[in-house]
């Protein structure tokens, strides 16, 4: 059998704490998870950890992120809106992911970056917190990075060793972007062969397998991306698929 692909809790375990929050990405690491995370600038150049361009949704704030400063970001609440349990949870930023991920990761990859930002200096500000934490071999970055060579290269040029992914939207796309200089993962939407997988093993990249046919629940997508031995997905639903890739073969037995 195949090693069991690395599982990235979809912005944290989501359905147990509030989305991109300490408390959502500390319950992932501790399980053996990764997380994929959501990467933003504040108004004066701070990153932190927001999936949404506003804060209506996850915080007790209002309005653009972009036009907020990293200590007005500071202090709000994450936590409420999810339940009262969680009150008092802020808004991380991207060092203090870096600094959990150290502290409490297991897994290969620790982080799926979702960088949702292109200007500089994103790839100077990331690659700085990476190295810091000693995490660069451990994170994919994704995001914008996915659809801009240019990206890529620009994260690459500040440290050569960035495990950088390119979408992969259907087998059509496969053979071009295994000889992508700049993409290490291959960001595959749909059911990608056995066979797929081993040529893009071969060209010396990695399968990470995302949308909704593994990040709902779907546990036979799951068992198919172990058979044919993707590296990575990610879920929303971690807990239940970790289960099912422990579900040991009875038959006989």
């Amino acid at each position: 059998m195949n090693k069991e692909p690395t599982i990235l809790a979809h912005r944290g375990l989501l359905r147990q704490a509030p989305e991109n929050t300490s408390a959502a990405y500390i319950s992932a690491f501790e399980l053996g998870f990764g997380i994929e995370v959501d990467v933003r600038f504040t108004a004066d150049k701070e990153l932190v950890m927001l999936h949404d361009t506003t804060l209506d949704r996850t915080t007790n704030g209002q309005g653009e992120l972009s036009e907020r400063s990293y200590r007005q970001i500071a202090s709000l609440d994450a936590g409420s809106w999810f339940h009262s349990a969680f009150a008092g949870q802020a808004v991380p930023t991207f060092s203090t992911t870096c600094e959990l991920a150290a502290q409490h990761g297991h897994c290969d990859v620790l982080l799926g970056l979702d960088i949702k930002e292109e200007q500089s200096p994103i790839e100077q500000k990331v690659c700085r917190e990476l190295l810091r934490f000693e995490l660069m071999p451990r994170v994919i970055g994704i995001g914008n990075m996915l659809h801009s060579e240019e990206l890529r290269g620009r994260f690459k040029a500040v440290c050569a060793d960035f495990p950088a992914a390119r979408r992969v939207g259907s087998p059509d796309e496969l053979e071009d972007a295994l000889g992508d200089p700049t993409a290490d993962f291959l960001f595959v939407p749909y059911a990608i062969s056995a066979a797929q997988v081993a040529q893009t093993h071969q060209a010396g990249k990695q399968i990470f397998v995302v949308g909704a046919q593994v990040q709902d629940f779907h546990p036979e997508n799951w068992r198919l991306c172990r058979e044919v031995g993707a590296d990575v997905l990610c879920t929303d639903y971690a807990i239940e698929c970790q289960a099912i890739f422990r579900e040991r073969d009875t038959v006989g037995g």
